[in-house]
């Protein structure tokens, strides 16, 4: 049975693929990296970039998506993410 692709929206209009992406790291200028399978980037993202969300909100809330979806549990967007796709 194929897997549901899940994107993830960015302020840029970029969707991330949480199929791809194997983790999250914070690299030391503050942006944030999800590395795929052979560590290559699947997406480098600045979370100041969320307008009117908290940056500590957007590591965190794109913390819980990669556990959710690796847990195999339901992935919910908040809503000011849900805004990004409108």
């Amino acid at each position: 049975m194929a897997s549901t692709r899940i994107y993830i929206p960015t302020p840029t209009g970029d969707l991330i693929s949480l199929n791809s992406a194997r983790g999250m790291r914070i690299l030391p200028d503050g942006r944030v990296l999800l590395p795929g399978e052979d560590n290559s980037p699947v997406a480098v993202f600045d979370p100041d970039e969320y307008e009117g969300v908290d940056r500590d909100e957007v590591v965190k809330t794109f913390r819980r998506l990669l556990i959710d979806h690796g847990n195999g549990k339901p992935v919910v967007l908040p809503d000011w993410m849900k805004s990004l796709l409108a």
